[in-house]
């Protein structure tokens, strides 16, 4: 069967199949920008931790420091 003849006979299934394949393109195009969305959702989540541990080692060594001081001053400290 010829399309020309499949359009003559059957106008509602020729709408019916341009709009599925309008469907179908629109929903690829959803499932690419979802993905991409996710993709960059997984590098910031990445980054976040990344600078959270950087942080958390920072002010372990702020903490440490000021321990040492803290130590010398007392023992420093005139009686």
């Amino acid at each position: 069967m010829s399309a020309q003849r499949l359009s003559n006979d059957n106008p509602h299934l020729v709408s019916l199949v341009v709009q599925s394949k309008k469907a179908l393109q629109h929903g690829e195009q959803l499932c690419l920008r979802a993905s991409q969305l996710s993709s960059a959702s997984a590098r910031n989540a990445v980054d976040v931790l990344a600078l959270d541990a950087r942080v958390k080692w920072l002010s372990d060594a702020v903490s440490e420091q000021l321990k040492v001081r803290n130590s010398m001053w007392v023992l420093n400290s005139p009686d």
